[in-house]
């Protein structure tokens, strides 16, 4: 999973300068190294809790 278009969107999305943010769990379909995934392709790791609250913001969208 992830692997080449979800990764590619997420970089465009992120290149186009909106936030990204991932549960730990769905950045790893990115890649292992969490640290990787927050200082290379910039996602922002947060709890499934966070997620939630995230998701019930008007303008974010959750992608499972």
């Amino acid at each position: 999973m992830g692997g080449g278009p979800s990764h590619w969107a997420v970089e465009a999305h992120i290149r186009a300068g909106l936030p990204a943010y991932a549960t730990p769990q769905a950045a790893r379909s990115f890649n292992d190294d969490l640290d990787y995934v927050q200082q290379e392709i910039g996602l922002t790791l947060v709890s499934t809790d966070e997620a939630a609250q995230l998701n019930a913001r008007s303008n974010t969208a959750a992608i499972e």
